[in-house]
């Protein structure tokens, strides 16, 4: 009877250790079990740093590009030395070719002018260690070739084995975008161009998923490898050409008193106009052939322009090391708006260095290139900006910002950006909104109205699960509005100095590597001070929007309504029967156990006049109910 009773004791407990185990990983996160698999294999971790194990794969592009501006056409050839470091053969290998975006039938998320519209890359020859897989846009074994959308996948005749590398050479051409369709990210612009997505590209093989086979329909962004470049630009006639990376040749393409002049703007704070109108009154360009390389970025892209004007400064990054960064604008000469950019940008670049996140900026350079669209896309690259321009100077300066933000996340911090765009665009609108403080809101003037707008609506979804192709009207909610919103709340949540703690431990676990959404949820959760879990499923993982009401109020005692899911801080201002009045704050944190309401006390025993909940920067969806009148 006895060993009975011991061994139901021992079922027991053993019962009773696994409901708790249960109830231990019904708390934690969803995880994905991608993520699972690859905690497993040791690349990744619950702490939120890469594993012992993780591995990431890289390209060494030398390519050419040659603009023809009489045709429009972009003609192209080089090789590519693939690196895999995975613990795979690789059977399969998978290329982007972005600009299959504008081929005739296939398929795309954004409407695009007919006008614009072409027979797709055309790949004159692609090779792979020796052996010939397409030529004159042909496969020469079409079972071994697969095209989706922009996806071109070649099943390999030699699998590339772990460790070793695999050379592809490769020409193509295609015709350049030039209508004045507002959503391109790149193309011809009257007689200038800005070439971004113009080569094909070896796409990412990762530990969480393998090949990134997902296709670019137009809205969503981009997932590269950080790569090494070695690019040969052959501009038109009379054109510059400005890029990702150090042109290592200025000698032989730019007049000298041009290059004195950049040098100055490299070596001082003032603002230099590198090229004046006045200077385009005599030859200051030597020849058309521009070299440039750049280590270990995740993009190149360039642009090329004649009788534009260039301002540029330069700011001192790392005081300790005294590493200055080239700040610049190339701009038409048709708009002083244009001109009072570079302000903005070094004043961006200043207060990333040494105020939020208190990280040196990342590159040699921050070209900011405006196009001469008005009301047009933005589009951000390593080192240079794609810019379009806006009426509202307050919105203007915000992308100019937020585009060189982006330096930070994606560039220096690889985001999944086709997966989870809201990371790297929730980032820069947070940093953006950040920087501008009290000059102005643009958190206030766009973010909040369209929070209110949009959240909870069929527009809105959970954060995790945006991987799916966006319709165009929720993919600036989703992308920027929200997850801008969460990371102020995050923020408030945790106290300024423990986030940027925190923020600046992820950039720095992370940098030059693939973060996932977990890494960061994981990184914040060791500077948190508690399980924070709430809030992540609250902001990230649950449908919901933010909504508090004043539910009741009886003499001393204010009942305030958690409406909504996602948690936001609690802020009253009273004003008494006297005419005296008294704010009272609550951090958000006063949600974490799930509370529906929340009690305030009030220890005057004065007579409450009027009652205001929420300020202009807290999200609410429904204000309605926010003031009490006695």
């Amino acid at each position: 009877m006895i060993k009975d009773m011991k061994a139901i004791t021992l079922s027991f407990l053993i019962v009773l250790a696994f409901y708790s185990f249960s109830n231990v990983q019904n708390k934690g996160l969803f995880e994905f079990r991608e993520f699972q698999k690859a905690v497993n294999n040791q690349t990744r971790t619950r702490t939120g740093e890469p594993g012992a194990r993780y591995w990431q794969n890289s390209s060494d592009y030398k390519l050419e590009a040659r603009v023809d501006d009489s045709k429009n056409i972009l003609s192209g050839k080089g090789s590519i030395v693939y690196h895999n470091n995975s613990p795979a053969a690789l059977k399969d290998i998978h290329f982007r070719l972005y600009q299959d975006l504008y081929k005739r039938g296939t398929a795309r998320s954004v409407p695009l002018p007919v006008e614009d519209l072409h027979d797709g890359t055309f790949i004159g020859s692609l090779k792979i260690n020796g052996i010939q897989y397409m030529i004159d846009n042909k496969p020469v074994n079409q079972n071994q070739i697969t095209i989706f959308c922009t996806d071109l996948c070649i099943n390999l005749t030699d699998s590339i084995p772990t460790g070793s590398s695999a050379v592809i050479e490769l020409s193509w051409n295609f015709t350049i975008p030039s209508s004045t369709e507002v959503m391109r990210h790149m193309g011809r612009y009257d007689d200038n161009f800005f070439l971004g997505q113009w080569y094909p590209q070896v796409a990412v093989y990762d530990d969480i998923r393998g090949w990134d086979d997902t296709p670019h329909l137009g809205l969503k962004e981009f997932y590269n490898d950080f790569s090494n470049f070695d690019v040969t630009v052959h501009a038109p006639d009379g054109y510059i050409v400005w890029a990702t990376g150090e042109c290592d040749n200025l000698n032989s393409v730019l007049d000298e008193k041009i290059i004195e002049k950049l040098n100055y703007a490299l070596s001082h704070d003032s603002i230099v106009s590198i090229i004046a109108p006045e200077d385009h009154k005599r030859s200051i360009i030597k020849g058309n052939v521009w070299h440039f390389t750049a280590d270990h970025v995740p993009d190149f892209a360039f642009a090329v322009a004649k009788n534009y004007l260039w301002k540029g400064t330069s700011i001192i990054a790392d005081k300790q090391s005294g590493r200055r960064v080239l700040v610049d604008i190339v701009y038409p000469a048709d708009s002083l708006q244009y001109s009072k950019s570079i302000v903005v940008a070094r004043d961006a670049l200043l207060w990333t260095s040494f105020e939020f996140p208190v990280i040196a900026f990342p590159y040699t350079h921050a070209t900011s290139f405006f196009n001469g669209s008005r009301d047009g896309v933005s589009m951000e690259f390593p080192m240079i900006a794609n810019d379009a321009t806006r009426a509202d100077h307050n919105l203007h300066t915000a992308i100019v910002a937020h585009e060189l933000f982006h330096n930070y996340m994606p560039f220096d911090m690889g985001f999944n950006e086709t997966l989870f765009g809201w990371m790297d665009e929730g980032w820069a609108e947070f940093l953006e909104n950040r920087f501008k403080g009290d000059n102005y809101s643009i958190y206030e003037q766009r973010d909040l109205k369209q929070y209110v707008s949009t959240a909870g609506t069929l527009s809105d979804s959970p954060l995790i699960t945006a991987s799916a192709e966006l319709s165009f009207t929720s993919f600036a909610f989703m992308y920027l509005v929200k997850p801008c919103i969460a990371l102020m709340l995050l923020e408030e949540l945790m106290g300024g100095e423990t986030f940027l703690q925190a923020a600046k431990a992820f950039m720095n676990s992370w940098n030059g590597k693939h973060p996932s959404p977990y890494d960061f949820f994981y990184t914040f959760d060791r500077f948190a001070g508690g399980d924070i879990n709430w809030f992540w499923k609250a902001c990230y993982f649950d449908y919901g929007y933010a909504d508090l009401g004043i539910k009741s109020v009886d003499k001393n005692k204010i009942i305030i309504e958690r409406k909504g899911n996602i948690p936001v801080s609690i802020r009253l201002e009273m004003t008494y029967d006297d005419n005296t009045q008294e704010k009272i704050y609550r951090n958000l944190n006063v949600w974490k156990t799930g509370a529906t309401e929340y009690p305030v006390k009030i220890k005057t025993r004065k007579n409450i006049q009027t009652i205001i909940l929420g300020d202009k920067l807290i999200p609410d969806v429904d204000n309605s109910d926010n003031v009490y009148q006695r």
